[in-house]
């Protein structure tokens, strides 16, 4: 039987046997065991969070003035805004300007010169080489 189930029955078998008190008791009991259960289930949300938090820490990479995240088997996504990343911890993708020596992030409008290397953009199968 479940924890549910159980506080029910007892419940039902009070209510039967006419003693109140305990009821009530009964009652309170059920509705700590709610909350306790509100605050596991939050804290199990908080602890994922910050295990994907810590995954990428310790797969980001700072390099040519933006981060990337380089993973164990060789691959690499990138480059993200250094500034969204140092103020907010959010990945925002570099995207290309016309002028084809320079990026820019969408989000907070940081440009900034590519150094020479290859750079892989969000979507792309090959290397742009800058």
């Amino acid at each position: 039987m479940s924890l549910i189930s159980d506080f029910k029955e007892i419940g039902a078998f009070l209510q039967k046997a006419g003693n109140i008190d305990l009821y009530n008791k009964l009652i309170a009991i059920q509705e700590k065991n709610l909350e306790i259960m509100d605050i596991n289930n939050k804290l199990r949300e908080e602890v994922a969070k910050l295990k994907g938090a810590l995954k990428i820490e310790s797969s980001l990479v700072f390099k040519n003035d933006t981060y990337w995240l380089e993973e164990k088997n060789g691959t690499k996504e990138g480059p993200f805004c250094p500034k969204c990343y140092d103020d907010e911890k959010k990945l925002i993708h570099f995207v290309k300007c016309p002028d084809p020596k320079y990026s820019y992030c969408p989000k907070c409008g940081l440009t900034i010169p590519m150094r020479a290397g290859k750079v892989y953009y969000r979507g792309m199968n090959e290397e742009d080489e800058f």
